[in-house]
């Protein structure tokens, strides 16, 4: 179906130069967009076919979709793709909601997967704009009631964190002030690898990303919990916080658009009251205690 979008002036050319490249892994609609482009994740192994752009040619880490999730279209982009002037990389089932005008938006808007008028929502994406006054836009923060570090040592394996610390220590101590005040002073993590930026910013951000986590990748064993296999995934997602806070970059957080059957709306009553408390029960455990 034709798909009428948000226009703005040379949008061929903000097309080919700004791609949002969008990941997908099993049957579901293909959102189609001169801007974005659909990439199969985990190709190289994959049962199926979906008939759109695979990560798994030229330099790939494509059959290692297992552990490192979306990260293998995030590197495949950086080794093989264009190097245009901005970059974008969402999901198959969450995009960016960058036309939301609401002062206190929600992180996301929830619309049945079967729902392809829904799709229509979807706007181009003119960088240059949401640009103009930060260097990254990525998904509204999710709030913990635990520090960075607590809430990966809770709901992952605590030891896989060490190897981490350890990691950045050892081979990155120009980053080990950002890694200690993002993992153990704030409960804000940038979720699910998702961001807009120009290429440089992103250039940088994969040369340390994957660095650390192909240097941590030999020193650990992987679980064998399934549910935990996508290890890398996880910590990339603290990893985003701490390049962001370490390069002192200007990141503003956008809502989503989300499809999915399960997904539900939160009223805002109970999103912002739910995060206040979130907020003040960190900060008693976190801050106020240490000063």
């Amino acid at each position: 179906m034709q798909l009428p979008h948000q226009k703005f002036s040379h949008q061929e050319n903000v097309a080919e130069n700004a791609p949002v490249y969008v990941s997908y892994f099993n049957p579901f609609f293909i959102f189609r967009h001169p801007q974005y482009v659909p990439v199969q994740a985990g190709k190289a192994s994959a049962a199926i076919d979906l008939n759109i752009k695979g990560e798994n040619t030229g330099d790939n880490i494509s059959a290692q979709n297992y552990i490192y999730s979306e990260l293998t279209v995030l590197y495949w982009v950086w080794k093989n793709g264009p190097k245009t002037d901005y970059v974008g990389f969402c999901h198959y089932r969450r995009f960016f909601d960058v036309l939301n005008k609401e002062k206190y938006p929600l992180p996301y808007k929830a619309f049945s997967e079967d729902d392809e008028s829904a799709y229509l929502q979807i706007p181009a994406i003119d960088f240059n704009d949401i640009l103009r006054d930060c260097d990254l836009v990525m998904p509204i923060n999710v709030v913990m009631t635990h520090s960075l570090r607590r809430n990966y040592e809770r709901n992952h394996y605590a030891e896989h964190y060490k190897a981490l610390e350890k990691t950045i220590r050892e081979d990155f101590p120009e980053y080990c002030e950002s890694f200690r005040a993002v993992l153990e002073q704030t409960n804000r993590l940038p979720p699910y690898n998702m961001f807009l930026t120009r290429w440089d910013c992103f250039d940088r951000y994969c040369t340390f990303l994957f660095a650390v986590l192909q240097k941590l990748q030999s020193q650990i064993r992987l679980p064998e919990d399934s549910g935990q296999h996508r290890i890398f995934g996880y910590m990339s997602e603290r990893l985003l916080a701490v390049f962001i806070h370490h390069h002192k970059l200007r990141a503003k957080e956008c809502p989503l658009f989300v499809f999915n059957q399960r997904a539900k709306k939160k009223s805002k009553p109970i999103y912002y009251i739910g995060n206040m408390i979130k907020n003040l029960n960190f900060r008693q455990k976190y801050i106020w205690r240490s000063t």
